[in-house]
């Protein structure tokens, strides 16, 4: 599920308790099961960071507070990244899962189910072999198949089809509780870096620190409404500098808000979650559409926006603010 959708779905629960629109949702202070995982390896060079530099630093900061992680492979880029088959081999080597992010990078919502199932199968021939492997697998884009053209009841004929056919093949669903926002994130740091502008680390931390305080508690009610129960899974960016270099802090700010780290393992254990497999898409999906129906023939979805957590302008205004130092503008608008 893409950026604007999870934004839209937060907004619209911050506008049902307007108490969440302030950043905050009461959740027990201490212990908060949490495991963290990261999308899109191998990595590749960048304006900012080298892959080798981004690896080394997201390793160094998880080595440090002794945390076990698990990555999800996209197949294709192993062979298009100089680095792509070491890198995979150095983040297995350090002891984190190794989980499949596809082959190719499909949309569920743009092809056919067989299709992207031979995608997905694509990836763990080559991943299988590789130490810390596990039979977990990411949507990309989080696109479970309900988004595009075409009725909602084909969409979820296609959702349950694809995920009865990944149960078949022995795949847990590597589920995101919290989705940190760092490809958006990344994207105004090297477009800031490409116009030219320096940027300080702790502007940077700030920034990326006062995001996730403004959209961690959003998606947390989110979560509860849907009815899960099951630990809370981050999901970050390999390949996002912004991540590499704030790593560190990330997880300090977790720790001091209450989250306790468990292994990938522990989290996506489908004996003691049964409901955080494949089937937690239908419940989310079955949550979620009454309220939705509901805000739409009370006619309130045009002033979701204004509650967004993470509504991309204001988050763009919020980097120029923190990280470049710009004064806020107000268009009367």
């Amino acid at each position: 599920m893409p950026f604007f959708v999870f934004s839209f779905l937060i907004g619209f629960f911050a506008l049902l308790n307007p108490s969440l629109a302030n950043g905050f949702y009461e959740l027990p202070v201490k212990n908060r099961p949490a495991v963290l995982t990261f999308d899109h390896l191998p990595l590749q060079d960048s304006a900012c960071l080298s892959a080798v530099e981004k690896r080394k630093k997201i390793l160094q900061a998880l080595r440090a507070e002794k945390i076990e992680a698990a990555f999800f492979v996209v197949g294709q880029e192993l062979f298009q990244y100089p680095t792509g088959f070491t890198t995979l081999e150095k983040v297995s080597q350090a002891g984190h899962r190794i989980g499949n992010n596809s082959y190719s990078l499909p949309r569920l919502s743009q092809m056919d189910v067989a299709h992207y199932i031979a995608d997905v199968e694509n990836c763990n021939a080559l991943i299988k072999t590789v130490s810390q492997y596990r039979s977990w697998f990411r949507y990309p884009y989080l696109d479970v198949g309900l988004e595009g053209a075409g009725s909602w009841d084909m969409k979820i004929k296609r959702s349950k089809e694809a995920a009865q056919k990944l149960v078949d093949r022995g795949y847990f669903h590597a589920y995101v509780s919290v989705d940190s926002d760092d490809s958006y994130l990344n994207t105004l740091l090297l477009n800031a870096i490409a116009e030219g502008h320096s940027i300080d680390q702790g502007r940077l931390e700030e920034f990326y620190l006062e995001h996730l305080k403004r959209t961690i508690p959003l998606y947390t009610s989110l979560r509860t409404r849907a009815g899960q129960s099951s630990p809370f899974v981050f999901l970050f960016h390999a390949n996002a500098d912004i991540t590499a270099l704030c790593l560190p802090k990330i997880i300090e700010m977790l720790r001091e808000e209450g989250w306790n780290f468990m292994t990938p393992d522990a989290a996506f254990d489908v004996i003691k979650y049964p409901q955080a497999g494949f089937s937690s898409v239908v419940l989310e999906i079955n949550a979620l559409v009454p309220p939705l129906q509901k805000a739409k023939k009370e006619g309130i979805l045009p002033v979701i926006e204004q509650v967004r957590a993470s509504d991309p302008k204001a988050v763009t205004a919020l980097f120029k603010q923190i990280v470049l130092g710009e004064t806020p503008t107000n268009h009367g608008k």
